[in-house]
């Protein structure tokens, strides 16, 4: 039986792989099999051609992980957008249209209730327009995390007034707090 040759190391625990591997069989990471073309997996000869291998593979993981963090917090902004303009909508809604709107869902609510939520909104909208605003400009990773947070305590504030879509508003302003907590190390700080 013939050995395959050794053509490169894990850049997660260094272990050597072979030609037909599609993972790694120390530490499990999955591979490309078109990957093992590229000139950083040639033949290892030596210690320092490994170290310098994996050190290579390092940069490039870390290039790669910089680059999907810096995609997931464009759309994070795309989000808080979003986030903005339905906060606007509902507001004006709540505001100039309560008792059109009161008369069209059929909810126990005063009009007074209706303008709360309504004021909630805007609330929520300048929080989440600021997270936008410091995710696009990738700074203070702090302050935009905790401007997304008080936007949807905000919103879930309205619970309080029997609305009955704040559960659904705080569910996927929660998924955006949660991402933009998860965009860390795009940012500049």
């Amino acid at each position: 039986m013939t050995e395959i040759p050794v053509i490169g190391v894990c850049p997660e625990c260094g272990s050597p792989l072979q030609r037909d591997y599609e993972f790694c069989p120390a530490c499990g990471r999955m591979y490309d099999k078109n990957i093992t073309s590229s000139p950083l997996f040639q033949s290892v000869e030596s210690e320092s051609d490994r170290e310098q291998i994996a050190n290579f593979n390092r940069v490039i993981v870390e290039q790669m992980r910089t680059t999907f963090m810096e995609r997931m917090n464009r759309s994070n902004v795309l989000y808080l957008a979003i986030w903005v303009a339905m906060g606007l909508i509902g507001s004006a809604v709540m505001l100039f249209f309560g008792e059109q709107y009161l008369s069209y869902v059929h909810l126990s609510m005063t009009l007074d209730q209706v303008h709360t939520i309504g004021y909630f909104y805007i609330i929520s909208v300048v929080f989440a327009g600021i997270c936008a605003l410091l995710s696009s400009k990738k700074v203070h990773w702090e302050y935009a995390f905790l401007f997304c947070a008080m936007s949807v305590i905000t919103v879930l504030a309205t619970l309080t007034c029997n609305n009955p879509y704040a559960i659904y508003f705080g569910v996927l302003g929660a998924l955006v707090t949660f991402r933009v907590y998860r965009c860390k190390p795009a940012f500049k700080n």
